[in-house]
């Protein structure tokens, strides 16, 4: 929230920060800077939004900014890419694994870090229709593969 504060204060980029989902586990710092940013007229706050409405906003976003230190898989990511949404997300963490090369990666400690990344992104043009496209891996191809995991596992 701080870069991002920062990046739009700095003049690099305009676009408001919209936040998808629940309030998280013991995050009275992060809701405090995100209702600070609401009432600034910098962010929006959706709460909850249906799964059609949610692809609708990572097709629409100049990115997915998910910079996480305790997230186990990053499904959030795994989505947006699928989306062609670009994203920025966390170095060393589960993301960096399945996201590299295809996500900038940012230290989620470091605000410059992040701050230059939305920078960055915000000089780029958005996606092309064939790069997003690369982006087509399903669920469906997700759990052939996870199942195929789990019978070389079992042999």
């Amino acid at each position: 929230m701080a870069a991002f504060r920062r990046g739009r204060s700095e003049g690099h980029f305009d676009w408001p920060l919209v936040v998808v989902g629940a309030s998280g586990w013991k995050n009275e710092k992060e809701r405090e800077a995100l209702h600070a940013l609401c009432r600034d007229g910098r962010a929006i706050y959706l709460k909850y939004v249906p799964d059609d409405t949610l692809h609708l906003l990572y097709s629409a976003a100049s990115a997915l900014v998910y910079p996480s230190i305790y997230e186990g898989f990053g499904l959030p990511v795994a989505e947006a890419l699928a989306s062609g949404c670009p994203v920025i997300t966390s170095a060393g963490t589960a993301m960096e694994e399945f996201a590299a090369g295809r996500a900038t990666l940012v230290n989620p400690l470091d605000e410059d870090s992040i701050m230059h990344a939305l920078r960055d992104r915000a000089r780029q043009p958005a996606l092309t229709q064939p790069a997003a496209a690369l982006y087509t891996r399903t669920w469906r191809d997700v759990a052939i593969a996870t199942a195929a995991v789990y019978d070389r596992a079992s042999q």
